[in-house]
């Protein structure tokens, strides 16, 4: 819809593709070949894996980012990382 209404002249992303974190849910991102099949959606977005993201941890991206490319889309990756700096260290593993 977006696509119509802009002559193509936006482009159109969503939020999806959390592989690692959520392995079996029922959420719809373990079906991330529909989506990934969809033309009117040019990109995709996810975060760094919230697991192990402590002080030397890994931090690993969670995400199919050659696979989107693959399909002619593109991947955001989000950076949400809490530096040292941060009052709020409840997200980071000791």
């Amino acid at each position: 819809m977006v696509h119509q209404q802009t002559s193509n002249k936006l482009i159109v992303g969503l939020f999806n593709g959390y592989f690692l974190d959520i392995a079996g849910s029922y959420t719809g991102h373990v079906r991330f070949d529909k989506v990934l099949a969809t033309p009117t959606v040019d990109y995709f977005c996810a975060s760094i894996s919230t697991f192990d993201r402590g002080v030397g941890g890994a931090g690993a991206v969670e995400d199919a980012i050659e696979t989107t490319n693959a399909h002619g889309k593109f991947w955001f990756i989000e950076q949400d990382l809490i530096t040292y700096l941060s009052l709020d260290n409840t997200h980071h593993s000791p």
